[in-house]
């Protein structure tokens, strides 16, 4: 999921996902950062929070993506061969 202000509730901090990865940098460090952000992945939308939609009748979800998230994976696709 791509973070953005408004779902931070940030009125005149950082807006754009690329501010918002950097005021996490600058408040974690980077192993801080890394554990954030994994965890970010792992519990913004949850299979339960699908589920819900799907019973709420939506038929497809959209979801934004960060193109260096995209980058990172092929990368490692790569190297692993």
């Amino acid at each position: 999921m791509v973070p953005e202000g408004y779902m931070w509730l940030f009125e005149g901090g950082p807006q754009s996902p690329g501010e918002i990865r950097a005021l996490v940098m600058e408040l974690l460090g980077p192993e801080g950062s890394a554990a954030f952000w994994q965890k970010w992945r792992e519990d913004y939308v949850t299979r339960e929070d699908t589920a819900l939609l799907h019973r709420a009748g939506s038929m497809r979800f959209e979801f934004p993506c960060i193109t260096t998230c995209l980058r990172a994976t092929a990368r490692k696709a790569l190297i692993a061969g």
